[in-house]
C-alpha cells in the first residue's frame, strides 16, 4: 500500500523527518519497502500566465507565446504543445533552470525566433509519463510562485508491505493510529456528520446476517457525475496508486483509503425494487464491472435487487447498476462482511480487488457508519 506522508500528517504529525517516521513504522511491524519523493529535484520552475498565444511565423506546429511570470517584463517563449493557449496557467522553466534530466534551460532561437524559457509537461518535470502536452495549473495559482510548492512536490510516498494479519493498517487512519501509539500522540476523534439534505434512506434487508451482520445504504439525489474530481482528492488518490474514474467512484475509493472501509455506489435508477443481501442462487449469473461474466456459486454472498444479483458482496459490483456520467441518483453502500465468509471468494472468480483485500483481512466493524457519513459529506459538498 502506498501512502502520502502529507496525507498521513493530516492525521498525526510527529516532530520527526519523513525518513525517521518510515523507520519507526518498520520497527512497529509495518515494513516500509521504500520512501521516495513524488518528484525528482529540479530548480527554477515558476507559475506563469500565458498572456498571448499565436502561430510561430516560420513553423506551423509551433506557438509563439508571451508569458507573465511576475517579472518586470513578460517572456517570449516558443512552445510546441498542442494544448498551449491564451490565459492558461503553466509551469515555466526560466533561463538557468535545471530539469530532472539535467537539461539546463538556455536562451535559444527556434526557426529564427528567440525563446526565453520552456513551458513544461509532467514528464519533463518527472512527475508522470504524460508528455502529450504541457501541464495545466489551477487558474488560481499565483503568478511567480514556485511550482514545487504549488503542486506539493516535496511530498513523499511511503510504500508499505503490510502482512495479512495487519488488516487494520490498510488505510491512512490505520497507519496514523500505529504512529500515535509509537509516538505517544492522540489520534483525532472521528466525528463525521453529513448534512442529510438531498439524501434519504432506502429499504434493504439481509437474509444472511451471519455473513453480513451490518449493511447500511443511503440514497443521494441531485448528483452531477460530470464534474471533475477535486484536485486535492485526485492528488491523494494518484499518490496512493489509484486510478481516477468518476467523482462518485473516486469518493468511494477515497473513503476506502482514508478509513479502510470499502464502499460501493449503485445507480439507483437501475435497481429493481428493494435490496437484499443473500446467497447466490443456483446457475445465477452476473456481468461484473470489469466486463467478466461470472457464473455464481451458491456459497457466494451477493447484493441483489428483486430481480437479480447486482454485486458480489465485498468483492466487485455489477455492470448493470454501475454509475455513469448520467447518474443523478446514487445508492451508497457500506457494510461489514465476515472475513471467513469472503475468504477465497474473489480468487475463485479470478479476481483481486481493493475491497476483497480488506474484507478478507477484517474491516473495523465500528467504522461503517462513520464511512457512510464521510462519503455522504464528500458527495454533498462536491455536488
Amino acid at each position: 500500500m502506498n501512502i502520502s506522508t502529507r496525507w498521513l500528517r493530516e492525521w498525526v504529525s510527529p516532530d520527526v523527518s519523513d525518513q525517521e517516521l518510515s523507520e519507526k513504522l518498520t520497527m512497529a511491524g509495518l515494513e516500509v519497502d521504500q520512501i521516495a519523493p513524488v518528484a525528482p529535484p529540479f530548480e527554477g520552475l515558476v507559475v506563469g500566465h500565458v498572456v498571448s498565444c499565436g502561430k510561430h511565423p516560420n513553423a506551423d506546429k509551433l506557438s509563439l507565446c508571451e508569458v507573465d511570470i511576475g517579472a518586470d517584463e513578460n517572456l517570449q517563449i516558443i512552445c510546441g504543445a498542442p494544448n498551449v493557449r491564451q490565459d492558461l496557467k503553466v509551469a515555466v522553466a526560466t533561463v538557468g533552470s535545471v530539469l530532472p534530466n539535467k537539461l539546463k534551460i538556455k536562451r535559444a532561437k527556434l526557426r529564427g525566433v528567440e525563446s526565453n524559457g520552456m513551458l513544461c509537461s509532467e514528464s519533463e518535470m518527472g512527475i508522470s509519463d504524460s508528455h502529450e502536452g504541457i501541464i495545466e495549473l489551477d487558474s488560481k495559482a499565483k503568478i511567480g510562485d514556485n511550482v514545487r510548492e504549488v503542486l506539493d512536490l516535496d511530498d513523499q510516498i511511503i510504500e508499505l508491505d503490510i502482512t495479512p494479519n495487519r488488516g487494520d493498517c490498510f488505510s491512512v487512519l490505520g497507519v496514523a493510529r500505529e504512529a500515535c501509539v509509537n509516538y505517544n500522540l492522540s489520534l483525532p476523534e472521528l466525528n463525521f456528520k453529513a448534512d442529510e439534505k438531498g439524501s434519504r434512506s432506502f429499504k434493504s434487508s439481509v437474509s444472511n446476517p451471519k455473513e453480513c451482520p451490518k449493511y447500511l445504504t443511503r440514497v443521494i439525489e441531485g448528483v452531477d457525475n460530470n464534474v471533475p474530481t477535486p484536485d486535492w482528492m485526485a492528488k491523494k488518490l494518484l499518490r496512493a496508486s489509484q486510478q481516477l474514474h468518476s467523482p462518485i467512484v473516486d469518493i468511494t475509493n477515497y473513503v476506502l483509503l482514508e478509513l479502510g472501509q470499502p464502499m460501493h455506489a449503485f445507480d439507483l435508477s437501475k435497481i429493481n425494487g428493494n435490496i437484499n443481501v443473500r446467497s447466490a442462487k443456483k446457475n445465477e449469473e452476473l456481468e461484473l464491472l470489469n466486463g467478466q461474466r461470472a457464473n455464481l456459486s451458491e456459497d457466494t454472498l451477493v447484493i441483489a435487487d428483486e430481480k437479480s444479483a447486482i454485486a458480489i458482496a465485498g468483492v466487485i459490483g455489477g455492470m448493470g447498476t454501475s454509475t455513469l456520467e448520467s447518474s443523478s441518483e446514487i445508492l451508497l453502500e457500506a457494510a461489514f462482511f465476515e472475513p471467513v465468509a469472503l475468504s477465497g471468494i474473489a480468487r475463485s472468480y479470478g479476481l483481486h480487488t481493493e475491497a476483497s483485500l480488506r474484507f478478507e483481512r477484517g474491516v473495523d466493524f465500528n467504522i461503517t457508519h462513520q464511512a457512510m457519513e464521510r462519503a455522504t459529506e464528500l458527495v454533498s459538498s462536491r455536488f
